[in-house]
């Protein structure tokens, strides 16, 4: 599948890496804005929900922080922005980030068994990458609020996604199989609660970890009959249509992926063209 010129032009000229570009030179506001153009045009991009977060973490508006953080790793539970570091002005995001942290332990601490509180500490434990505090708050909230389809999602994701990216690279990337089953567990009993396409697609995803390529496939297909706009769905059912060895039917999924829109290959052209090889190098 050869990429249009229009739409390396698109991928080139995104919305997105312009609003990056503010938000190093510490124009926030003005990012915030063409950050929330980018999510009008694709409500599930991560990137975009989290560099918001950022900005609205370095004007100390909190509680908005939290809730694109929220968004950014609920629809990508694997996702950790490793940009922005080289920005002089990360010091005090990380400091407002910190301070953050320190008044939702304080507030647990005076109102233990309050799940709200609790679920925005797990989230922003995530934020900080420490996968394991995450994961004790959203249980802690899912026995307060056993029906909390939110928590059950994060707890999925935690166990079956976040946290792969951080490990030490001299290790073997090996996940037990049992917290994969866990994992798919968690996403069954939020699932059960309610019928969601952006869980659906990170329970195949699980799955696809897990060996059951069949049942992940039947997953995506149901996030696309959900939402057929669903792009990242359409990428996900083409990589595993690969890793099947049914090169035309994912071909088909990677260029409805970009119908669906051109800057999708800004964000998924390398990792579609990874997974697009030789028949001669599949699996």
């Amino acid at each position: 599948m050869k990429v249009p010129n229009e739409v390396v032009t698109a991928g080139r000229n995104s919305i997105f890496e312009t609003g990056s570009k503010m938000m190093i030179n510490g124009q926030y506001l003005d990012a915030i804005q063409l950050f929330d153009e980018a999510i009008g045009i694709i409500p599930y991009h991560a990137r975009a929900w989290y560099a918001k977060g950022e900005c609205l973490l370095y004007l100390k508006q909190y509680e908005k922080s939290i809730i694109c953080f929220d968004n950014a790793l609920r629809f990508d539970p694997g996702y950790q922005e490793a940009g922005f570091r080289e920005n002089p002005g990360f010091p005090k995001e990380l400091e407002n980030l910190k301070r953050l942290v320190v008044h939702l332990n304080e507030s647990v601490k005076i109102e233990p068994n309050n799940a709200e509180l609790l679920y925005n500490r797990g989230v922003m434990m995530r934020v900080l990458g420490k996968i394991n505090e995450a994961l004790d708050s959203f249980e802690q909230v899912i026995k307060i609020k056993p029906d909390s389809f939110d928590a059950w999602s994060y707890k999925g994701g935690l166990l079956g996604i976040a946290g792969w990216h951080e490990r030490d690279p001299l290790l073997p990337r090996v996940v037990v199989p049992q917290q994969l089953n866990d994992a798919i567990k968690a996403y069954d009993q939020a699932l059960k609660i309610k019928r969601d396409q952006v869980a659906l697609l990170n329970s195949g995803v699980v799955m696809v970890r897990a060996g059951q390529r069949n049942h992940a496939l039947k997953s995506f297909d149901e996030a696309i009959r959900m939402s057929p706009e669903y792009g990242d769905a359409w990428v996900q059912k083409g990589v595993l249509l690969v890793k099947m060895k049914k090169r035309e039917e994912a071909d088909k999924c990677f260029e409805r992926a970009l119908q669906i829109n051109p800057e999708y290959f800004m964000y998924y052209g390398t990792y579609i063209e990874e997974y697009r090889p030789s028949p001669l190098t599949w699996d």
